[in-house]
């Protein structure tokens, strides 16, 4: 499955990294790590998810207040 993100996604997952590593060092890599786990989950099996709103769905990342909405 081929997937792309809206350039401002990009943007915020930039700012998302940013923002973690520098309150911590690590932390940022480590919210990287959990984006990019819930990233694969969503690859290997994109219906897994109930719909969240419209034809869309949402994957909560780990540890951290973020979704992924596909």
């Amino acid at each position: 499955m081929q997937y792309s993100f809206h350039p401002l996604a990009e943007t915020e997952l930039e700012g998302a990294v940013n923002f973690y590593e520098s309150r911590q060092p690590g932390l940022g890599q480590r919210f990287a790590a959990s984006f990019d786990s819930a990233l694969a989950l969503i690859l290997r099996d994109p219906t897994m998810w109930a719909i969240f709103e419209g034809p869309y769905r949402l994957v909560r990342v780990e540890e951290f207040p973020y979704g992924i909405l596909y």
